[in-house]
C-alpha cells in the first residue's frame, strides 16, 4: 500500500505579508541601531577635538566657523602631520643606514681648531760656558776666543739677507785651523755651542708652552735663520735640529714626560677664550706665528721683539671637498 506525502502547504497572502512586516522592523532596527551607535561615535570624537591638547583640532569642530574654513583647518593639519611623520621617518632612515648620526650638521675643523703654531728664534744663540769649554779644549787664547766667538755668533745668526755681516778677520782661518773647523761642521759646533734650554733645570729659564698647567710640547728645530724653538706643532717629530744634523730623533723631555704634556692644544665651538704661554726666553727673540701644518716662513715673521708679545689671532678655515684636486 504505497502512502503518498502531502505537499506543504502553501502560506496564505494574510500570513506572508506578516512575515514581511516581520523582517521590515528587523532592518529598521538593526539600522537604528548602527545609525545611534555612529553618532554616539562621531559626538564622542567630536568632544576629543574640542578638548584634546594638539594644537589646531579644535577648529575642526568650532562653533561659529564654515566649512570652507573648517576644510582650510583640516588641510593645515593633514600637511603638518604628514611633515611631522616624514622628517621622523627621514631621521630613522638616517641612523639606519648612515655611519653616524647627529643632530646638527657642522664640519668637524669648525668643532675643533688647532691653535697657530709659534716659531721663536732667540737673537743670542752659543752659550758662554759651552763656548769657553770648548776653546778651553782646543786651547783658544783670550784674544783669539772673542774673534771665534764673534765668528761663530755672527754665523749662528746670519741669513740670505744678513751673510755678508759675518766678520772677516784676518786670523779666523788660522783659528778654524787650530780648532779643526770645516765648513761642513760648522753647524754640528753652532749646535752643541747652543744650551738647549728645553731641559734647564730651573723653571724661569726652561723654554716651555703651557696653558693652565697643561703643557704643550717644544722642539729645537734648524731653520735658515739658525737654532729656533718650536710649540704647538702637529708636524713629525723627525721636524728637528737633531734629526736633520745627525739623522737621530731628539730625547724625550723629563720634564715634559712626568707632566700632562699634548702635541697641540685645540678649541672647540664652545670654547669662548683660550690662550697659551711660549715662555723661557730671557734675550731678544724674531717670532713667527704659522700653521700647525706648516713650517716657518719668511711671510710668517712678526719681527723683533725685547719685550713680552701678546697675539689676538683670528683663525680662518678654508675646505674643500674631497677629490677637489682631480
Amino acid at each position: 500500500m504505497k502512502v503518498q506525502k502531502r505537499p506543504p502547504k502553501k502560506p496564505t497572502r494574510i500570513g506572508q505579508r506578516f512575515n514581511n512586516a516581520k523582517l521590515d522592523k528587523s532592518k529598521i532596527k538593526i539600522s537604528s541601531t548602527i545609525w545611534a551607535g555612529f553618532l554616539g561615535g562621531f559626538k564622542h570624537f567630536q568632544l576629543y577635538l574640542a578638548t584634546c591638547c594638539n594644537h589646531c583640532y579644535v577648529y575642526l569642530v568650532k562653533n561659529g566657523l564654515t566649512w570652507f574654513e573648517r576644510f582650510f583647518w583640516l588641510i593645515l593639519i593633514a600637511m603638518a602631520n604628514y611633515a611631522t611623520i616624514y622628517v621622523a621617518w627621514k631621521s630613522i632612515d638616517r641612523y639606519l643606514t648612515k655611519n653616524a648620526f647627529i643632530g646638527i650638521d657642522r664640519d668637524y675643523l669648525k668643532w675643533n681648531t688647532t691653535l697657530p703654531s709659534v716659531t721663536i728664534c732667540p737673537m743670542e744663540r752659543l752659550d758662554r760656558q759651552l763656548f769657553n769649554a770648548y776653546c778651553q779644549t782646543h786651547q783658544v787664547t783670550d784674544k783669539r776666543r772673542e774673534t771665534l766667538w764673534d765668528f761663530l755668533e755672527h754665523l749662528a745668526n746670519s741669513t740670505y739677507m744678513n751673510f755678508e755681516d759675518i766678520p772677516a778677520d784676518p786670523s779666523i782661518d788660522d783659528i778654524l785651523n787650530q780648532v779643526q773647523l770645516t765648513p761642513n761642521k760648522y753647524m754640528e759646533v753652532i749646535f752643541n755651542l747652543t744650551r738647549n734650554n728645553r731641559t734647564n733645570s730651573r723653571t724661569d729659564l726652561r723654554i716651555q708652552c703651557d696653558h693652565m698647567g697643561t703643557f704643550c710640547h717644544t722642539r729645537q728645530i734648524l731653520t735658515e735663520y739658525g737654532l729656533c724653538y718650536l710649540a704647538n706643532s702637529l708636524l713629525d717629530e723627525k721636524y728637528s735640529s737633531q734629526y736633520a744634523l745627525f739623522g737621530t730623533l731628539p730625547e724625550a723631555n723629563p720634564y715634559e714626560r712626568k707632566n700632562e704634556t699634548v702635541a697641540a692644544f685645540h678649541i672647540t665651538y664652545i670654547d669662548k677664550h683660550m690662550d697659551y704661554y711660549f715662555i723661557g726666553f730671557n734675550t731678544s727673540i724674531d717670532l713667527y706665528v704659522h700653521s700647525p701644518y706648516e713650517i716657518m716662513k719668511v711671510d710668517n715673521n712678526y719681527g723683533y721683539s725685547d719685550q713680552n708679545a701678546y697675539f689676538d689671532p683670528e683663525v680662518v678655515e678654508i675646505t674643500t671637498e674631497d677629490n677637489f684636486e682631480r
